[in-house]
């Protein structure tokens, strides 16, 4: 008995053991942190002591029922750690959090709902670098030198964080980052600062996304208390497609400081300063590019100190000074065309400041005028602001006129078969803006924008070579002009014919004579042309067009054109006139199919395909052919639809596509499917796996059945 229920038991572990190597058998080792509630019976603030310490993953809520801790309470954030810190609508008094010195960038902190305040001498929050998450409403207030501080902290989340300094600062950083909707106000009423960055001129910057809005507030009566302070030497960088808020209502507030050498701002959003005295107090250079900035004050609205503003890509700059100025006598402008400036000019007496051009333009003034002898035009101005109550002068510079383009220059060359790589002669454009050019012919012919020339590459066989350059700037009409390329023959040797141009052509029925565009032809000697087709199409050699009678009636007219020099092989060319009828609705095409619709070719071997055109009013039938993917110059399509697959073809399928002639934009396209001789193959990992399961479920059932055999067979008979 014992020897059948071993086998059996074999047969089973045997199984288990294939079906787990088979199925890959993965397992999962999941560690999350610990979760802890602090509900003021079970778990309160005496039974945790402090400090509160979070590792990665871990999560503290704070109930209502909790209440405040006795005694100062810290919750410290191990370094690098993932952690979450919930809060409810009470205020927590007597805490404060404090994250790991070590801590990179790589590490988040998710705030909800939390509200507190930090002990005597202590910040609220003291951060290094990472991601703060905000969800729901969150607040925090200190009682240190800082209410926050952090060297890189990006807030974010759709959630809000207000942030009160009871001490300096309120909001100290070297870099502020707001990403999704998140909104963080910083406010102080007993400091010189409500938000503060003094960090390294690299790495000062604030970035605002979409969405988001940063608001600073100070209302302090003291000398200089500012909202907003970029308060390091250097550089600093203001990125707002968000909302940037400096309010600084006390008695003598600044709105925005930046010292340094020079403030570049950017973005698509709004930017606006307010303060009892000045809007803006800035000791540096400023530029604004693209964005929409406003500065108020009660005195002046920018204070600049001798420094220069530079206004590029629809830039906007309104300054507004209640009971004086609007800018600081010694400002500069600098702007590009589209960029603004608004001054408000309180005072009784006009405002004179320089502005300059980056780029030619027009001045365009609204109670503002020239200080002579400047006028409309001048790359700099100095500009009058009317004074006496208020006074609104707007400073634009629109972009100068638009003109329609030209291009002159070199219209023919010759060169010797043979020739090496090469350049024409200097072509000059004109009109405003700059024109752009197109050039139609032989790809070894190309416009070179930097040096305004044409690099003619080396290779082009004995013939001529038309190319057509076309200037524009969107200002009609575009200026086209022809140049000629003509190879001559190398030491009197021979070439193949060759000829490329256009396929097709549509007219309407009652049409007056015309031709199509020039053809190119190649070859040495130069080739003679002969068509068959309808006699009213003609080859024309001095153009080398050909020429369209009057009277075809509405219909296809196919051409055949060869171009022949004694040297084979000739080259053969199809051209297709369309003449839709006249006084009828115009033919047109909804759709192409191809018949077959798919087919399997072996190699060497033809398949023809038909395509028809569907549409209204009985559109023309004529397609052109293509066939791609292919590897064998031998495999081809003609032009009435017969493929032929090269015997050396290695590609394992080839498209086949039609083209409506009337409409170019209406196509079909087929699969080919290229029979090689070998076929099969392994059916992938998947089919392998799949086997090797089969496999293994016979061999279990095979030593199941085979023990059961034994056991009920061969062991019980007699």
């Amino acid at each position: 008995m014992k020897r059948p229920l071993a086998i059996l038991t074999f047969a089973i572990v045997t199984a288990a053991a294939l079906l787990l190597l088979i199925g890959g058998g993965a397992t999962s080792d999941t560690s999350e942190g610990a979760s802890t509630v602090i509900d003021g019976t079970t778990v309160t603030w005496i039974s945790l002591g402090t400090p509160i310490v979070l590792n990665d993953g871990d999560t503290l809520t704070i109930n209502a029922a909790a209440g405040s801790p006795t005694n100062p309470t810290l919750i410290k954030i191990e370094a690098n750690a993932n952690v979450t810190i919930t809060g409810n609508i009470n205020t927590i008094t007597n805490l404060y959090i404090k994250e790991s010195t070590a801590d990179t960038l790589a590490h988040t902190v998710n705030l909800t709902n939390l509200k507190y305040t930090a002990p005597t001498g202590q910040y609220a929050y003291e951060g290094q670098k990472g991601v703060i998450t905000l969800t729901g409403i969150n607040s925090m207030t200190g009682n240190g030198t800082y209410a926050f501080s952090a060297i890189n902290t990006r807030f974010a989340g759709d959630g809000s964080l207000a942030i009160n300094g009871a001490g300096t600062v309120a909001l100290n950083c070297y870099t502020i980052e707001l990403r999704q909707t998140a909104f963080v106000t910083a406010t102080t009423a007993s400091s010189g600062t409500a938000i503060q960055l003094l960090g390294s001129p690299v790495s000062d910057m604030v970035d605002l996304a979409a969405g988001t809005t940063l608001s600073a507030s100070n209302t302090l009566n003291s000398p200089n208390a500012s909202a907003f302070a970029f308060a390091s030497p250097g550089t600093h960088t203001l990125i707002c497609n968000g909302f940037f808020i400096a309010n600084a209502t006390g008695t003598q507030g600044r709105g925005l400081y930046c010292a340094g050498t020079q403030l570049n701002i950017s973005g698509s959003g709004n930017i606006n300063a307010y303060g009892s005295t000045h809007g803006a107090y800035l000791l540096a250079h400023v530029s604004i590019f693209g964005t929409n900035v406003e500065f108020t004050g009660g005195l002046t609205g920018l204070y600049t100190d001798n420094k220069q503003v530079s206004l590029t890509n629809n830039a906007k700059l309104s300054s507004t000074g209640s009971n004086s100025v609007a800018v600081d006598s010694t400002t500069t402008f600098r702007m590009t065309p589209t960029s603004t400036v608004n001054l408000r000019n309180g005072g009784a007496a006009a405002e004179i400041h320089s502005f300059t051009m980056n780029t030619a333009g027009n001045w365009s003034l609204t109670n503002a005028s020239f200080v002579s002898p400047s006028t409309a035009t001048s790359t700099t101005a100095n500009i009058s602001v009317d004074g006496g109550g208020l006074i609104i002068g707007t400073i634009k510079l629109l972009p100068p006129p638009t003109t329609a383009p030209g291009i002159t220059g070199p219209t023919s060359m010759t060169l010797t078969a043979g020739y090496a790589a090469t350049s024409t002669d200097v072509y000059t454009l004109t009109g405003n803006p700059a024109p752009n050019i197109s050039v139609f012919g032989d790809p070894k012919i190309a416009w070179n924008n930097s040096t305004k020339k044409l690099d003619i590459a080396a290779g082009l066989a004995a013939g001529s070579y038309p190319v057509t350059l076309t200037a524009f700037n969107g200002t009609p009409p575009d200026a086209p002009l022809t140049f000629t390329l003509t190879v001559n023959p190398s030491g009197g040797g021979t070439t193949a014919p060759g000829i490329t141009g256009p396929n097709s052509m549509i007219v309407t029925a009652g049409y007056g004579a015309t031709s199509t565009a020039a053809f190119t032809l190649t070859g040495s000697p130069a080739p003679t042309v002969t068509l068959t087709g309808d006699s009213k199409i003609t080859w024309n050699n001095s153009t080398k067009k050909l020429d369209i009678a009057t009277g075809l009636a509405a219909g296809t007219h196919v051409v055949n054109m060869k171009a022949s020099n004694g040297t084979p092989p000739d080259a053969n060319f199809t051209f297709t006139l369309i003449v839709n009828p006249s006084g009828g609705a115009t033919p047109t095409v909804t759709s192409v199919s191809i018949a077959p619709p798919s087919a399997s070719v072996a190699k060497g071997a033809t398949q023809a395909f038909t395509a028809t055109v569907t549409g209204t009013n009985s559109p023309s039938q004529a397609v052109t052919w293509e066939v791609t993917g292919k590897t064998d110059a031998n495999t081809a399509i003609s032009s009435a639809g017969l493929l032929t697959v090269g015997a050396a073809e290695t590609a394992a399928s080839l498209s086949v596509k039609a083209t409506s002639i009337l409409d170019p934009t209406k196509s079909d396209t087929v699969t080919v499917t290229v029979i090689s001789g070998t076929s099969g193959g392994d059916g992938g990992e998947d089919g392998g796996s799949n086997t090797m399961l089969y496999v293994a479920i016979i061999i279990v059932i095979v030593v199941v059945v085979l023990a059961l055999l034994y056991f009920f067979v061969i062991k019980k008979k007699p």
